[in-house]
């Protein structure tokens, strides 16, 4: 049973609610790049879960929003040769 999602990479805080039912919630704030944001995961499956999401941040100097829907799922644990993404350290 995996029952994962992915979490905010960077210089980010994420906070998570405990779990009601199959549905947990969220709340992040990054100071590289600067933004907030909030939501929810529902966990479909132990290998599939929904999520919505808004972020919020600035582009250009002015305040925006953003709504996301993302759906995952657990394909493998072997990637065969995919390498991870290697973040660069600043």
């Amino acid at each position: 049973m995996r029952n994962e999602v992915a979490t905010q990479q960077g210089d980010c805080k994420q906070t998570t609610s405990p779990r009601t039912g199959n549905t947990m919630k969220f709340s992040f704030v990054c100071t590289q790049p600067p933004s907030s944001g909030e939501g929810q995961v529902v966990f479909v499956s132990p290998e599939a879960y929904t999520m919505k999401m808004t972020l919020n941040t600035t582009a250009s100097g002015k305040p925006e929003k953003m709504n996301m829907d993302a759906t995952g799922k657990f394909v493998s644990a072997e990637c065969g040769n995919i390498k991870p993404i290697t973040i660069p350290k600043k």
